[in-house]
């Protein structure tokens, strides 16, 4: 017994941490090489010493010792087997010894916590039809092989441990069930898998009377503390020394999580068992700054707490009104300042006497324009917090939705009004086709903006879903919303707007107030040409409006009047006649100008990715691809697919030695991946500043990436590239029917989810699969 004591020390895990498994455990699961060289050398250490011990009692009973260190090396063998992933050796040691299945040295660990913890399914899958019992607990803190799998985030092996019996609820010597320590893997896929397929109580305790709440806010886990609100977890609940979930997430001060405890109530004033409430924990960890700006985005007061005073209340009436508001401000604001602009123009010879107008008016401009400005955007802001308490809020409300449609009302008024009178005789068509390209962008405007995007219906069984993708391998944030609880279909994202998952998500537009997806992205197509050919053409009939009102004006009585040139060095003799005689319209005209500049690139850039069949969401996706490829054990969708996943269940238990060891030979995984997920994402993320937010708002983003030289090699990771001439009748042609009439390239895409791909008929609501053709490069470029 001294003997087997010996050689179980030897290969059981240290536990130096309260909250892990095992430390010997962690790294066999974190370095598959280490551990088969540790397994190496801990089998022949302790083999040295079994040989001395053996001598000493060989001469008692030397058939029994030897029957007995016969034994041990069988065990030895078949859990480093289990370890590795070598199915081969684990098939022809229980051959020998079926009994070995549920044999274990003094540690109690057997051969399935092995295979559990080291994501090896098929060996899993063998061991349990040859009758391993799988809630045996084993290890210095008598856990389960359930146990030892959620630790790590091992979704499958969950999966198939639940399936054949396993019980969540079991408690291993901490007090930990299935839930807590998937909350301790930080993955958030086996988080959703507990919650929703064993429907274990969500506020669970631990020995310390902690749930898996205080564990995902201790962690700084956004995801599962998002989740776990999601289901009514108890937000106040207090522990055994009195700290509820916001105080454990003021340890490491996450301002997602800290925003979203506030937001869903959490008590501000309550406090430990040593009389500490929030703030004062704040100041201790060093976390009061993010607390304290937490607070303010939720529209607090920093000090106390307290909800701020607003101009609104929060009820859904007045919450309409606020968004109202926000999108008329821009009307009102625009309104005035073209009619101060108006003024200084229209009085410009009371300025002449002082000699002052055309030297100061441009630095006069300019401040009057910040003042406005500054003045419209803390105005609302406030009515924006009535409704919308998030980052970015400004670009997510209606304001620039309402920039936009001011300036085109004020656009389409000035030409009405002014431009046409005086353009109409000498320009007839081109009036004519002003007006009808603006009719045209007027109604693609509002069709973008009211037209459903392609929002996918809320699913009838979350738990279908999920089965389908586990039985697949493809249960993971790319393949599944950990918001909606949908299967995402290709070419499909969630909505930050929306909260919803859109169908052919292309991007969020601002100044639609919309995403554009699968139903209006046609329509977002004519918006944005007819709009840039409705600047251009109003630029050039307003250059010759200003041409005709410096005549009206000057030579009504057949005299001549030259500018000085110390009045236009730079500017072309009919932008002077604008700057001088209708500084308003030439303001007008600055801002189309600089509009229909970059919409040109917009413009040029969709073109270009419908003839190649790519989103824009795509080809952010392919960046990021590229990006996280290059980083270290990054697991950026939340994947736990077992290196020998098979779908099919019976594959590994009537498999022969020889079916799966070469497959295995140089597979492996590293469950501290998944836990340490967040970190790789945090640490390759770009930053975001100024001039990439201006980027992305108007599309000069895409832009770069059309004019990048590695363009290329996106293009060759483009799956749904299928031809320039089908990617074209796909998009402009897209309908329920495969009429390639003239009738279908102005019609509307039906609200039904269907639409062409591949020149066929497809429903992009459950779009999983496309069945893409092979191409040559030659065909992609």
């Amino acid at each position: 017994m001294e003997e087997e004591t010996e050689l179980t020390t030897l290969n059981q895990p240290d536990q130096n941490d309260q909250s892990t498994l095992a430390t010997t455990s962690n790294n066999n699961s974190n370095n598959d090489n280490n551990n088969n060289n540790n397994a190496g050398n801990s089998s022949s250490n302790s083999s040295s010493k079994s040989n001395s011990n053996s001598n000493s009692s060989s001469h008692s009973n030397p058939n029994a010792s030897a029957l007995n260190s016969k034994y041990k090396k069988d065990l030895k063998l078949l859990f480093k087997a289990c370890q590795v992933g070598d199915l081969k050796t684990v098939q022809n040691l229980l051959e020998f010894n079926p009994k070995y299945v549920n044999s274990y040295l003094s540690d109690n660990i057997s051969a399935l916590h092995w295979a559990s913890i080291n994501n090896r399914l098929s060996i899993v899958k063998f061991l349990i039809s040859k009758g391993a019992i799988v809630d045996h607990k084993g290890g210095d803190l008598n856990a389960t092989p359930l146990h030892w799998a959620c630790k790590y985030g091992l979704v499958y092996i969950v999966h198939y441990l639940i399936l054949n019996g396993a019980s969540p609820l079991k408690k291993d010597a901490e007090g930990f069930n299935a839930l807590h320590l998937a909350v301790h893997s930080s993955n958030i896929m086996l988080v959703i898998y507990i919650i929703i397929m064993t429907g274990i109580p969500i506020d669970e305790l631990d020995s310390n009377s902690r749930t898996a709440l205080h564990w995902a806010c201790y962690q700084g886990d956004s995801l599962s503390v998002d989740f776990l609100l999601n289901f009514n977890a108890n937000i106040n609940l207090p522990d055994n020394t009195g700290f509820a979930p916001l105080h454990w997430a003021l340890l490491k001060g996450n301002r997602s999580i800290l925003k979203n405890l506030i937001n869903n109530n959490a008590d501000l004033s309550l406090k430990t068992i040593e009389n500490k409430d929030p703030f004062i924990v704040a100041k201790e960890m060093n976390t009061i700054k993010n607390f304290k700006t937490a607070l303010i985005e939720c529209d607090r007061n920093p000090s106390s707490g307290s909800l701020n005073k607003r101009f609104l209340n929060t009820s859904l009436k007045h919450k309409k009104i606020a968004k109202i508001s926000t999108f008329f401000i821009p009307y009102l604001a625009m309104g005035l300042i073209l009619y101060f602009l108006s003024e200084l123009n229209y009085n410009k010879d009371s300025f002449d006497q002082f000699g002052t107008y055309y030297y100061y008016s441009p630095l006069l401009i300019i401040f009057l324009l910040i003042l406005a400005l500054s003045l419209i955007t803390i105005f609302t802001r406030s009515l924006i917090s009535n409704y919308l308490n998030e980052k970015n809020s400004l670009i997510k409300s209606p304001f620039l939705s309402g920039v936009f449609s001011s300036t085109s009302f004020y656009v389409i008024c000035s030409w009405f009004f002014y431009v046409l009178p005086t353009t109409s005789s000498a320009y007839p068509l081109t009036n004519l086709f002003l007006f009808l390209f603006i009719s045209a962008m007027v109604f693609a405007f509002f069709n973008s903006m009211f037209l459903n995007p392609g929002l996918i219906p809320k699913p009838k069984s979350i738990q279908k879903n999920i089965t389908d993708l586990l039985d697949i391998g493809k249960f993971d944030s790319k393949n599944f919303c950990i918001r909606t609880y949908i299967r995402k279909p290709l070419r499909s994202k969630y909505s930050m707007i929306s909260k919803n998952v859109v169908a052919r998500y292309d991007h969020y537009c601002p100044w639609v107030y919309n995403d554009i997806g699968l139903t209006n992205h046609k329509s977002f197509l004519f918006f944005i040409l007819s709009l840039e050919l409705d600047i251009w053409l109003y630029v050039f009939l307003l250059l010759n409006h200003f041409k005709s009102i410096y005549f009206l004006h000057y030579n009504s009585n057949n005299d001549t009047y030259d500018l000085p040139y110390s009045q236009c060095k730079i500017l072309s003799d009919k932008l002077c006649y604008g700057y001088n005689y209708s500084f308003s319209s030439f303001v007008l005209l600055c801002f189309v100008c600089f509009q229909g500049t970059w919409i040109f690139f917009l413009v040029l850039t969709q073109f270009w990715q419908i003839s190649m069949n790519l989103t824009t969401n795509e080809a952010n996706e392919l960046q990021k691809d590229h990006q996280y490829a290059s980083a270290p054990n990054s697991n950026y969708h939340y994947s736990s697919v077992p290196p020998d996943f098979s779908s099919d269940s019976n594959d590994i238990v009537n498999s022969t030695e020889n079916d799966l060891t070469s497959t295995l030979s140089n597979q492996s995984t590293s469950a501290n991946s998944i836990s340490t997920n967040s970190h790789h994402i945090k640490r390759y993320s770009k930053q975001i500043t100024c001039c990439s937010s201006f980027k992305k708002v108007t599309g000069i983003d895409q832009f770069c990436l059309f004019l990048n030289k590695n363009r290329l090699n996106f293009l060759k990771k483009n799956k749904f590239n299928n031809g320039f001439k089908i990617n074209c009748l796909d998009f402009w042609l897209n309908d329920d029917n495969l009429d390639n009439g003239i009738k279908s390239l102005f019609k509307t895409p039906p609200q039904n989810g269907y639409g062409r791909f591949n020149g066929e008929i497809i429903n992009y609501y459950e779009f999983y699969d496309s069945h893409i053709a092979s191409m040559t490069y030659r065909q992609l470029v």
